[in-house]
C-alpha cells in the first residue's frame, strides 16, 4: 500500500538549504494506519520536471514504525515534488 497525504499526521516539509546539486528538503510525518508501518520510501523523477515521493506501507512488525523522515535532493531542473499516487504537490521551486 502506498501512503497518501490525507493519511499522514503532521506532514512536515523543511527546506534544508541549497547544495551544489540543488535544493534539499526533509519530509517527515506519521502514517494514520495503526496496523501498518513504513516499509520503504522511494522517489521517482518524472518527465514533467517533478519528483514523486512514494512511501510504501506493510503490516507492522517488531522494530517498524509508522513514522518517516526522508531527505530529498532536488536538482535545479525540478519544479515540484509530489507525494503518493495522487501526486499532491508538497514543494514548489520558488525561482
Amino acid at each position: 500500500m502506498i501512503l497518501e497525504t490525507k493519511d499522514v499526521a503532521g506532514l512536515k516539509i523543511e527546506e534544508q538549504g541549497n547544495s551544489h546539486r540543488g535544493n534539499v528538503i526533509l519530509v517527515s510525518g506519521l502514517a494514520f494506519h495503526s496496523a501498518l508501518a513504513v516499509d520503504k520510501i522511494i522517489t521517482k523523477t518524472n518527465s514533467d520536471s517533478s519528483i514523486t515521493m512514494l512511501v510504501y506501507l506493510s503490516t507492522a512488525r517488531s522494530g517498524m514504525s509508522g513514522r518517516f523522515k526522508y531527505e530529498i535532493n532536488i536538482p535545479p531542473n525540478i519544479n515540484t515534488v509530489t507525494f503518493g499516487n495522487e501526486k499532491v504537490i508538497i514543494w514548489k521551486n520558488k525561482s
